[in-house]
């Protein structure tokens, strides 16, 4: 079984990178008023969150999979370099979901898997798809 990410996980992701983005460019504009210099900083920081937001996170996402085997769960990320974590069931001891508030709007939960030496935290998927995944992997089986 795979998973993949979804529509609803980036656009969080956009938002959550567009705040700080946005932030810090209106610090940097702030500051600006003592010195036309800080403008430049400003620019960057919108320059810096306009690539992250359009073109680094549908890359990552698009890139990202979750693939439950028969003996593993392989996790793929990376978008210049590819890293693949192979978790074979036997020595996976954790599985368990998380949400934020801002996750919960959009019905989002993420999922931490432990290991005995490794942990792999994955970005928010849908709900359903979340605790299908937890319950495969023999984690947290509760409905809260």
């Amino acid at each position: 079984m795979e998973f993949k990410f979804g529509r609803k996980t980036l656009f969080l992701w956009q938002l959550r990178v567009g705040a700080a983005f946005a932030a810090l460019t209106l610090f940097f504009a702030l500051l600006a008023a003592y010195s036309i210099y800080l403008y430049i900083p400003a620019a960057l920081a919108v320059l810096l969150g306009v690539i992250l937001i359009f073109c680094y996170l549908p890359a990552f996402f698009s890139r990202y999979k979750v693939f439950v085997g028969k003996t593993s769960v392989v996790v793929t990320r990376g978008v210049f370099v590819v890293k693949s974590h192979i978790m074979p069931f036997k020595r996976l001891v954790f599985a368990g979901g998380y949400s934020t508030p801002l996750a919960r709007l959009f019905r989002l939960e993420g999922i931490t898997l432990r290991a005995a030496r490794a942990t792999v935290i994955m970005p928010e998927i849908e709900c359903d798809a979340a605790r299908r995944l937890i319950f495969e992997l023999g984690g947290d089986k509760s409905d809260d």
